[in-house]
């Protein structure tokens, strides 16, 4: 399992049981199999993805109008820029799955 995925499971669980351990002092291998873990990281990062491929979409649109249009970098495209980095620098990703982190 990625280190990062095994980090945050571990943080997880202190944080939902306040710090409590199995004996070893080892937070997550009692509550949380590893393969859990591991599978439910991979579905929400796949959520991800495919909502950051969506802001990718629109900025392929701004490159394509600029490159082929020949009306070059007009409103439309600021419009399409300002709403991508908008949306970056926002709390999509909690919005999106409900977090309030």
């Amino acid at each position: 399992m990625n280190e990062r995925i095994k980090e945050l499971t571990t943080s997880a669980i202190a944080e939902c049981f306040n710090g409590h351990s199995d004996r070893d002092g080892d937070v997550g291998s009692m509550y949380i199999p590893d393969v859990f873990a591991e599978k439910f990281a991979a579905l929400i990062i796949a959520e991800c993805a495919a909502l950051n491929r969506k802001q990718g979409f629109n900025l392929s649109g701004v490159i394509a109008d600029v490159k082929y249009s020949g009306d070059g970098f007009d409103e439309v495209c600021l419009n399409t820029v300002n709403t991508v980095e908008a949306y970056l620098f926002s709390d999509a990703f909690k919005k999106h799955f409900g977090v309030e982190l």
